[in-house]
Order: structure tokens, then sequence, then C-alpha cells
């Protein structure tokens, strides 16, 4: 019945989503621009669901059900993060704040 199912989607409610790593203003050096991103969520992943990453307002396409991104050659600045819960229609259940991250990365030849 409609009440059933509508007792389903509260239950299928997050109470909080953040990125644990990196911090909000975090300066990471990474020569090589890799960087590991970390999310927690509560309560846990559910069945059905995936985590979806947004990096400098780009939704980044790897949908995945476990709550880390690894980022391969990012250009050294500025770079805004988020990450989102989505269900299997892909609608965003809960999002995170933007987390801001600094990426130094050697020059070369200094």
């Amino acid at each position: 019945s409609s009440r059933s199912q509508r007792t389903n989607d509260d239950a299928e409610s997050y109470e909080s989503l953040e990125i644990t790593s990196p911090k909000n203003d975090e300066s990471i050096r990474s020569n090589d621009g890799m960087v590991t991103a970390l999310a927690k969520s509560a309560p846990s992943l559910r069945e059905g669901h995936r985590f979806r990453w947004s990096l400098d307002g780009t939704v980044l396409p790897n949908k995945v059900t476990q709550p880390v991104l690894f980022l391969k050659e990012m250009d050294r600045g500025t770079h805004n993060l988020e990450v989102s819960i989505i269900d299997s229609g892909d609608k965003a259940l809960i999002s995170t704040e933007k987390v801001v991250v600094l990426l130094l990365r050697a020059s070369g030849g200094n």
C-alpha cells in the first residue's frame, strides 16, 4: 500500500554525509596530482544506493558503492569536492557541503 511505501522512503533517509578527508581548506602536496578522498555517511550506504562525487562542479561518471575517490593527475590550485548519495534512479538523497582543497605540486626544474 502507499503507506508502507512512504515508510520505506523515510527508512531510507540518511542522517549525515560528510567528506572526512581531505578537510576543508586543506593543502595537499602531491607531485603526481594523486588525491584520495573519503566520505562517511550515517547510517552506512544502503542496498541499491551509490556515492556520486563532483569535482569543481562537474559530476564524475563513476558511481561507486565505496566512500572512496581516487583522483589522478589533478592540476595544482584550488579544487572543490562534494559527494552525494543517490538512489537507483540517480536522485540525490543527501549531499555534502563543498570541500575546498588546495593542491600543491612541485614545479618542474626547481
